[in-house]
């Protein structure tokens, strides 16, 4: 030992010894090497995507979820008033692929009830409206949709954001009819869709992925009790 330090005093190899201790310490407290602050940031943007991703889909997916609900319950009570409608009809007016005239008593004699879909405005796909006129008013081209009371005479929404309202028609036999007088019932089929369009959620229709919008079908069969017997 005493070789190797030969011609150095003990002081010196201990300040040579400090040195050395105090270097180390100064290269583990510079931090991160260019390649290693790089790398950590790239780690760290690939978790903040991750993130992104499933933090915000599920959002989109919950409201889509939720405002998809009001829609398909809206459909439904539409689709439960015209059924029950059709059964006291005591008889047929009009009979058409997208609308139905009848007289029913549903309120204080018998009034004309007309269902019919109508497109209030070609760039609002698919908010189209199902609508229900009682004692028989037309909606023409251009009106406002405005919500009013059922027996004032003057359309109101029965159901919003439809993409079709279709009605078929039957007679005893159950072949299909275009004869008024023949008919003993009638087949109901109503689609409606949730118009949000969020990206990723709900775009899909019959597995394609293209549709940006979510169907819901509502099929029904009445039969006419009184009308025609």
């Amino acid at each position: 030992m005493r070789a190797k330090n030969r011609g150095f005093s003990t002081l010196e190899i201990r300040e040579q010894k400090n040195e050395r201790k105090r270097q180390r310490r100064f290269l583990s407290l510079t931090g991160f090497t260019l390649v290693e602050l790089v790398i950590s940031i790239g780690i760290f943007l690939i978790f903040l995507e991750v993130f992104y991703f499933y933090f915000f889909s599920s959002i989109k997916f919950h409201r889509y979820g939720f405002e998809n609900v009001d829609v398909v319950q809206n459909a439904r009570l539409a689709t439960d008033r015209v059924v029950r409608e059709l059964r006291l009809a005591t008889s047929l007016s009009e009979i058409g692929a997208s609308a139905i005239r009848f007289n029913a008593d549903v309120g204080s004699g018998s009034e004309d009830i007309r269902y019919y879909f109508y497109d209030p405005g070609s760039d609002n796909v698919p908010s189209y409206y199902i609508y229900r006129a009682v004692n028989y008013a037309s909606l023409g081209d251009g009106q406002s949709i405005c919500v009013v009371l059922p027996d004032s005479g003057t359309p109101y929404p029965a159901a919003t954001a439809s993409t079709w309202v279709g009605f078929s028609y039957y007679d005893s036999s159950g072949a299909v009819t275009a004869v008024m007088a023949d008919v003993r019932m009638v087949a109901v089929y109503l689609m409606v869709e949730n118009n949000q369009n969020y990206l990723g959620v709900g775009a899909f229709r019959y597995g394609t992925s293209s549709d940006p919008y979510k169907n819901t079908e509502f099929r029904t069969k009445v039969y006419l009790r009184n009308a025609n017997n």
